[in-house]
């Protein structure tokens, strides 16, 4: 979406060009040990790891609203996230979160906004200061062809891992005893399908290096950034899955248990508790901007590709928001406004870029209930009727000045 939108299609572009010349010369080889086909794509794995599904929802007494925040995908667009919470805190009505979860950017501020205020000044630091040599080192202009990524991730995990402290992974641990909860998601690409860990759980065993390549993975968009390996353990085996970024499954999600006041029993499933309010943070617009399609092949593709992305994200808020209506929770969403000018960047992380987007979150977060509206993007996104010609009538005049960009 954005500056993100555009890079990440742009790249999914070229990885399409780059991916149809392999699959006709034959490059492309596998040298993973994954897990064998019949049985990845079983549903009936049982996580040895893990309690009963009825204590993995928050633990509270079930007559108690829950607040869960859902943080979105959005690449440097995080910086809004970021700012948004820093200005709610300045309200004083930040509520203490039940359930976080997040995908991609939000999952790397997922852990702080978990852990509360007291992460804001990080946050800001983080999302204001960057840019992209803490974020990724560009390989050769034949990685594509030759490498599993255009770029190495290794500045990321680096900043990953001076994060993630053992003050963090302690903290983590405590609110997770007290029956909190934090989420992050992934892409296995070997079942093409969202994987959603337990970030409490793992830190509760002290599983740091686990914990690290979840965030890292959430956060790497496959072909830009190499996929991360975690080694699974099947029936006595170890196995290697290649997991990237949530993002390519789900935008953002939040899943009925975990808004659940007790296990699932008969058709119904879960009953939400009373009064819950499901808070989606968006880091990027709703609609992407309208602008001039390219003629060349990659152009096409990469307009082609940020359309996908936008459709994408609007239809996993609108997934969302029927998990709080059929659990009886409120729904409150925000996003970076539509009239919030963002200036292109060559530049998946540039500090400048990311202080306007800091301080319209922080704006809008410090407005109160002004940042949020309680409805999904709907089908406002249809045109009223169909065509029947070529010939239209718009209601503004028709200026001279400047193309689409």
């Amino acid at each position: 979406m954005g500056k993100l939108g555009a890079t990440c299609g742009r790249w999914l572009a070229v990885l399409l060009l780059v991916g149809t010349v392999a699959a006709t010369t034959g490059c492309g080889r596998t040298t993973r040990n994954s897990v064998p086909r019949q049985i990845a794509s079983s549903g009936d794995w049982i996580d040895v790891n893990s309690p009963t599904r009825g204590q993995h929802v928050a633990l509270r007494a079930t007559d108690c609203p829950r607040n869960v925040l859902a943080l979105s995908g959005g690449g440097s667009y995080g910086a809004f996230s970021a700012g948004l919470l820093n200005g709610w805190t300045e309200t004083g009505a930040r509520p203490t979160f039940d359930v976080v979860t997040g995908i991609s950017t939000g999952a790397l501020i997922a852990t702080f906004a978990f852990l509360g205020p007291q992460y804001d000044a990080e946050l800001k630091r983080l999302f204001t200061t960057i840019s992209d040599r803490d974020i990724y080192r560009r390989r050769g202009p034949l990685a594509p062809l030759r490498a599993e990524s255009v770029v190495s991730n290794v500045p990321l995990k680096r900043l990953i891992e001076s994060q993630i402290t053992p003050e963090v992974v302690a903290q983590v641990t405590e609110a997770h005893a007290r029956g909190r909860r934090l989420y992050v998601a992934t892409t296995n690409l070997d079942t093409r399908r969202l994987v959603v860990w337990d970030m409490g759980a793992i830190a509760t065993r002290g599983d740091v290096p686990l914990y690290v390549n979840v965030l890292l993975a959430s956060a790497s968009i496959p072909g830009f950034f190499p996929p991360v390996s975690i080694v699974v353990e099947v029936n006595g085996r170890r196995f290697t899955e290649p997991h990237v970024d949530g993002g390519v499954s789900a935008q953002v999600f939040v899943q009925r248990f975990m808004l659940a006041a007790a296990p699932a029993e008969g058709p119904q499933g879960d009953k939400g508790a009373a009064n819950s309010t499901v808070w989606v943070v968006t880091a990027g617009k709703l609609y992407g901007e309208s602008s001039r399609t390219g003629t060349r092949t990659l152009e096409i593709g990469m307009s082609a590709i940020n359309t996908l992305l936008n459709a994408h994200t609007r239809n996993d808020i609108r997934r969302v928001a029927t998990v709080a209506k059929e659990t009886n929770s409120h729904f409150r969403l925000t996003a970076i406004p539509d009239d919030f000018p963002i200036d292109p960047s060559p530049n998946f992380f540039d500090p400048v870029v990311m202080g306007k987007l800091f301080d319209i979150g922080f704006t809008l977060g410090r407005s109160g209930s002004k940042a949020w509206r309680n409805t999904p993007p709907e089908a406002d996104d249809v045109q009223d009727a169909p065509r029947t010609g070529t010939q239209f009538i718009a209601p503004e005049p028709i200026q001279n000045g400047p193309p689409m960009r």
